[in-house]
C-alpha cells in the first residue's frame, strides 16, 4: 500500500514583492537574501513549510494531502495580506509527490538489481538502497522491503510505479534467483 508522505505545491501570488518590507513587518519569517532569495515561513497546523519569492512565486512543502497543502498557502498569503499586501492566489498545482511503502519482506539487492538491467544502480559502498530510475519517477528501495517513490507529478503514477516493482519482485522469486 502506498503511503504519501510528501508533496511540493506550487502557486502565484500574483504582484511582486519586497521580501525585505515583508520580513520587517512579520516576526515569525526567515529571510536572509545573503544566503536564500526566498523568505521562508513554517507552520505547525498544518505542518508544512512555505518559501516566498520576491516575482511572487510560493512553494509548499511537508504537507502529505492537498487540502493541507491548501490551508498552508492561505495561510501563508493570509500573513502577506496582515503585512500590507494585496495578494491574490492562483495556479495551485503540485509539482512533485512522494510517496512510501513496504514490502514486508528482505530483499536481495544485488539479485534484484541484475534482474532489474540497466535502469537499476545498487553500489553499498555508496549508498545501503538501489535506486531504480522509472520514465515516470524515482524509486529507492532497501534490503529491508522498505520502498521511498518520488519525482511524479501524478499519484497514479506511483501507484504504476509500485505495482510494476512489486511485479518484478515477485517474478525474481518466482524465478528461484532469489
Amino acid at each position: 500500500m502506498l503511503i504519501i508522505t510528501n508533496m511540493t505545491v506550487c502557486a502565484d501570488l500574483n504582484l511582486n514583492l519586497n521580501l525585505r518590507k515583508f520580513a520587517r513587518m512579520t516576526y515569525d519569517i526567515e529571510f536572509n537574501p545573503k544566503k536564500f532569495s526566498g523568505a521562508i515561513l513554517r507552520f505547525r497546523k498544518p505542518y508544512s513549510t512555505c518559501v516566498v519569492f520576491s516575482n511572487g512565486k510560493i512553494n509548499c512543502v511537508g504537507c502529505s494531502n492537498l487540502n493541507d497543502a491548501n490551508k498552508a498557502i492561505r495561510l501563508c498569503a493570509k500573513k502577506l495580506k496582515n503585512a500590507g499586501f494585496n495578494v491574490l492566489v492562483s495556479n495551485i498545482h503540485v509539482v512533485n509527490y512522494a510517496g512510501a511503502a513496504s514490502l514486508w519482506q528482505n530483499l536481495n539487492l544485488d539479485k534484484l538489481s541484475m534482474f532489474l538491467g540497466k535502469n537499476a544502480r545498487y553500489d553499498p559502498e555508496l549508498f545501503c538502497g538501489l535506486i531504480l530510475t522509472l520514465p515516470s519517477c524515482k524509486v529507492t528501495i532497501h534490503n529491508s522491503g522498505k520502498i521511498i517513490i518520488t519525482g511524479s507529478k501524478y499519484i497514479n503514477d506511483l501507484k504504476i510505479s509500485l505495482n510494476w516493482l512489486v511485479d518484478k519482485v515477485f517474478e525474481l522469486e518466482l524465478s528461484g534467483l532469489n
